[in-house]
């Protein structure tokens, strides 16, 4: 006997079966890799990086980048490509946080932005916000920046 996603059925002796059969209909291909190249001095803290990647049922490539990332020594003004990605289709919102508090002594330094681009390839772009412009002799000089983020989109086909 055979049921596709569409079949209904009544109450029978193997209904959970066949439910549990459709379901398995739906699983998506999803592939996994923490082989992610960062750029700029970016550096996963404890290996603490990966790609999700799930083929959906319309064929649709749905992917998700996480990670725990740090940088030593990032200036004011600072600004470059943190990881580039297989080609983005749609972005699913900006990376997830988009701003990242920076201090210094004790004090507001400013903010790490983050964002997705497509200059001169896809991928996560920082800029670091001096609140003050970077002319507080403090506030300009480099800092260490620690960021757990994530950020979700489409990929081309």
């Amino acid at each position: 006997m055979s049921f596709d996603l569409n079949t209904q059925i009544e109450g029978q002796r193997d209904w959970s079966k066949i439910i549990e059969n459709n379901f398995l209909k739906l699983n998506v291909e999803h592939t996994s890799t923490d082989n992610i190249v960062l750029l700029n001095g970016w550096q996963a803290e404890n290996g603490n990086k990966r790609l999700d990647c799930f083929r959906l049922l319309d064929g649709t490539k749905l992917c998700r980048f996480t990670g725990v990332l740090k940088k030593s020594g990032i200036t004011p003004n600072e600004e470059g490509w943190i990881l580039k990605t297989p080609a983005i289709g749609t972005v699913l919102g900006n990376p997830f946080p988009k701003t990242i508090s920076v201090g210094y002594e004790g004090s507001a330094g400013g903010y790490l932005e983050l964002g997705v681009g497509n200059d001169g390839g896809t991928g996560v772009w920082c800029h670091f916000v001096p609140n003050d412009g970077g002319v507080h002799p403090s506030a300009n000089k480099p800092h260490d920046i620690r960021v757990e983020m994530s950020v979700v989109w489409f990929a081309k086909q």
